[in-house]
């Protein structure tokens, strides 16, 4: 009887698609510009928003990069964030037992909160500007860049002078509406 529930167990695991995840790939960062400010950042952008991450992500391979796809909750539109729920596209996530990261770009999880500036492709989903610089972590309402929260983050990447460092989401807001305005 145990001999059957483990062999009926093993076959749910393989027939629902359950792989492990056994090797770990590393993409080079893509930076495209070296940010030196908040305000480049903003004028850049074609939406700034604090988000919040719904789900996983979706991962799936086109050409040689493996991208995941994430469901976010806008929760505060600062620039050209009219949806309530968009995606977030970036490079990176698992292919078959291979998971695949960006050097300088880690993984979105689930129920993380960020403040993203992004731009728009052309399949409605959105990108985060030069990687992971167009996207700060939001932990306790307070905001800090990913270059600065991520030691592995702050190791590799050289795409900008622009550094965040627990900075209340109220006050960062109100710097971005301000120079939104300028």
């Amino acid at each position: 009887m145990k001999k059957f529930i483990l062999i009926f167990i093993s076959i749910l695991l393989v027939g629902c698609g359950a792989t492990k995840v056994t090797q770990t790939k590393y993409y080079n960062s893509q930076v495209t510009k070296r940010y030196g400010s908040l305000k480049d950042m903003i004028n850049d952008a074609t939406l700034v928003a604090k988000v919040k991450i719904k789900d996983d992500g979706s991962s799936n391979k086109s050409g040689k990069y493996v991208y995941t796809t994430y469901q976010a909750k806008v929760e505060d539109g600062l620039k050209n964030a009219d949806a309530s729920t968009i995606k977030i596209k970036m490079r990176g996530g698992v292919d078959g037992s291979t998971r695949y990261i960006v050097k300088d770009d880690p993984l979105m999880k689930k129920g993380e909160e960020y403040l993203v500036f992004a731009t728009k492709n052309n399949d409605g989903t959105y990108t985060t500007l030069s990687d992971a610089f167009g996207r700060m972590q939001i932990k306790n309402d307070l905001v800090t860049s990913l270059n600065v929260a991520n030691n592995e983050v702050e190791k590799t990447s050289q795409a900008t002078d622009y550094k965040v460092n627990a900075l209340g989401y109220d006050v960062m807001r109100s710097q971005i509406e301000n120079m939104s305005l300028a």
